[in-house]
């Protein structure tokens, strides 16, 4: 599979790479060790994705693989004439140069996938590519009817190793200065405090690690925070421009919303808990994610599958 890279070049130059939704294969040995998947079109991007998705690669020294989602019905074949594939490309274009006047100064791969459902072909560009991580915006797209049911972002989640990113509310992230970052115990706490730090490092932004606890919780629940937020400040890495704030308060959601005002940004971990449990109590990390007041982040860690 021949790769296009991208630094200083014209969209129109070179054609991008064109692969149809038919299956896993691994990438080549000499894959960077970062790799970040930013897919455009039927799972489209924003620009506060694509700002996330340079601030990751840029930190982790990666390349950019700018895919274009090309999503037709179950019957049409996958093998799609030149004449059809003709505006995704000049939609692509349009992408590249978006990310060239942002100033992105890393490589980018062009590739067009065709398949028959979003999430899968972004699964399958994944694993093709060895992509480390995932972003992409929230899809406007209403609640399933059916309870039980995956988000696609879970379904993703689920089906890659990828670490993944979501981007939710109105912010574009085209200014951030403050990132507030909501920790826990959670297995996605320390992708979200690096994906933080990673954004935070490119706008010289400064960070604040909040931990809630309840007004009357144990000294055992007290020390358990304490430790929260100290592992949480290993994973900055010597990045000296946060603080750790141990909150106290009766609803989590509630005073996370509050607090999101302050911050151009707002980060927390995927939810951990069970489909059928949110269903029933709801979930901390969506609620957070509709009522927020900043753009908010919402990280999955690589390798957690439920």
């Amino acid at each position: 599979m021949v790769s296009n890279l991208f630094r200083g070049i014209s969209c129109v130059d070179k054609a991008p790479n064109v692969t149809r939704n038919n299956g896993y294969a691994r990438g080549s040995p000499s894959t960077p060790t970062s790799r970040v998947l930013l897919p455009v079109g039927e799972l489209s991007s924003s620009q506060g994705a694509e700002t996330v998705a340079q601030a990751l690669a840029r930190y982790e020294g990666g390349d950019i693989i700018l895919t274009r989602v090309v999503a037709v019905p179950e019957q049409t074949p996958l093998e799609l004439p030149d004449r059809m594939l003709r505006p995704h490309r000049e939609a692509l274009c349009e992408s590249v140069d978006s990310l060239s006047d942002s100033g992105v100064d890393t490589s980018v791969k062009r590739v067009i996938r065709v398949g028959h459902r979003p999430p899968r072909i972004v699964a399958h560009t994944a694993a093709d590519h060895d992509a480390t991580t995932i972003v992409t915006r929230s899809p406007d797209t209403r609640p399933s009817l059916v309870p039980l049911r995956r988000s696609w972002p879970e379904w993703l989640q689920a089906n890659t190793s990828s670490r993944l990113v979501v981007t939710h509310g109105a912010g574009e992230l085209d200014h951030v200065s403050s990132i507030l970052v909501a920790v826990a115990g959670g297995p996605h706490s320390g992708a979200t405090v690096e994906t933080a730090r990673a954004l935070a490092v490119d706008h010289d932004a400064w960070i604040d690690l909040l931990h809630i606890v309840k007004p009357d919780a144990s000294d055992e629940r007290q020390a358990q925070a304490r430790q929260y937020l100290e592992e949480s400040q290993q994973r900055l890495q010597g990045f000296d421009r946060h603080d750790t704030w141990l909150l106290e308060a009766d609803d989590v959601v509630d005073a996370i919303a509050e607090q999101s005002a302050y911050y151009d940004v707002t980060a927390l971990g995927g939810p951990r808990s069970g489909r059928l449990r949110r269903s029933i109590f709801g979930s901390t990390t969506s609620d957070v994610e509709t009522s927020a007041e900043s753009a908010v982040l919402t990280v999955w860690s690589e390798d957690t599958t439920p």
